[in-house]
């Protein structure tokens, strides 16, 4: 059974009639990524509706790529051209629905622009004349589940109650020996079984990256475990601390596991240096730095044959949870608290639970307020090395 078909909503007749539905979610990618529950439940619901998303640059392509949306269109953060540009090209468009879980006054404007019968969003004082609907935003629930909310005023009072009564008392933060609770079906986010299917892209990928030559013979073998380790984040003090990653990639290598260093754009210089370090030492052959030369769809693809996701509390970790896959991601200057956990059934949490300092933002900072960065100081990669042959 696919994972449109378990999700939340059941369509009606009168749902059959809706036509064109648009979300304008112009959050970074691992954001993004917790609304994929929302998007499936609204294919499922309105299943003869096209779905439009608004998303950043360099994202949209993934989401239709994985059957989320018919259309996408993006935008580049602080380039106020490139927001006129998806205006225009929509500007002959209506559409029956749209939804929007952003809360900035830009956001506000850039929506009051498109023409929509209906607009649902979350409360605010200021924001009485952008929206139809105003849903109080509910803190007390992961992320994943609070954007299914954004349908409240679009489902049964029936429904509404089954929704509820499904999430009352759930701590979706409980962890038992670093794991996470597990996630409702109806509300996952995996979508292993597409991705496992396109084996076309999949090989033009591996072409692409020397995996394999021409001729399709493979090049670089799998001989052991694969772990894709994704070390950067857009935030510093969210990045476990670089001479850990290299000492666990160095504890890896000796344990005869195959390692794809990855990063988006950016993040290169990053794994270069771990790459440079790690491999003075080891000179390793199965160690590989693919980060920056993969789109975020080709990454997905690529950690498709990987035993073992490791990253920070960042987009790498939120799509791993697209495959299911198994996780092992650190938090520092956030926590879980705050609703953005990986939204999978195999997450591991390391975090340092005893400091009084934490969490010291809502994205952490590009420096330690403290000086000190004991949050990611105090992961010892030996630990996790020892946690990683319990699991893999």
């Amino acid at each position: 059974m696919s994972q449109l078909e378990i999700a939340y909503l059941n369509p009606t007749s009168d749902d059959l009639k809706i036509k064109k539905i648009i979300l304008v979610h112009t959050a970074f990618l691992g954001d993004l990524v917790l609304s994929i529950p929302l998007l499936l439940n609204l294919k499922k619901k309105y299943s003869q509706a096209e779905i439009t998303l608004i998303c950043r640059k360099n994202v949209g392509d993934f989401f239709q790529k994985l059957n989320l949306v018919d259309k996408y269109y993006e935008i580049e953060k602080g380039n106020s051209k490139s927001y006129r540009h998806v205006i225009n090209s929509i500007a002959s468009e209506s559409y029956d629905y749209l939804l929007c879980p952003h809360q900035s006054i830009r956001t506000l404007f850039f929506i009051s622009k498109i023409k929509a019968k209906t607009k649902i969003g979350y409360y605010k004082w200021y924001n009485f004349l952008f929206f139809d609907h105003r849903l109080v935003r509910n803190s007390e629930l992961p992320e994943a589940l609070r954007l299914i909310q954004l349908l409240e005023p679009l489902v049964s009072s029936e429904s509404k109650k089954v929704f509820e009564n499904r999430v009352k008392n759930q701590n979706f933060n409980q962890k038992k020996e670093y794991h996470l609770k597990e996630v409702p079906l109806w509300a996952s986010l995996n979508l292993a079984e597409i991705v496992q299917k396109d084996e076309f892209s999949y090989r033009k990928l591996q072409k692409k990256l020397a995996l394999i030559n021409e001729t399709e013979d493979v090049v670089v073998e799998k001989k052991q475990k694969l772990i894709c380790v994704f070390p950067g984040s857009v935030w510093a003090t969210k990045r476990w601390r670089e001479e850990n990653y290299i000492q666990l990639i160095s504890l890896l290598l000796k344990n005869q596991f195959r390692i794809f260093l990855m990063g988006a754009p950016g993040e290169e210089k990053l794994c270069q240096e771990i790459f440079r370090q790690v491999n003075a030492v080891s000179k390793s052959s199965d160690l590989y730095d693919f980060s920056a030369r993969t789109t975020v769809y080709e990454s997905v693809l690529l950690m498709k044959e990987a035993d073992l996701i490791i990253g920070n509390d960042s987009a790498s970790s939120h799509l791993a949870c697209v495959l299911d896959k198994k996780l092992i991601t650190f938090f520092g200057p956030t926590v879980l608290g705050f609703g953005y956990r990986p939204w999978g059934n195999n997450v591991y949490v390391f975090e340092n639970e005893t400091l009084s300092c934490r969490p010291c933002g809502k994205h952490g900072h590009q420096v330690c307020p403290l000086g000190t960065h004991e949050c990611m100081r105090s992961i010892l990669s030996f630990e996790v090395m020892k946690f990683i042959l319990k699991i893999v």
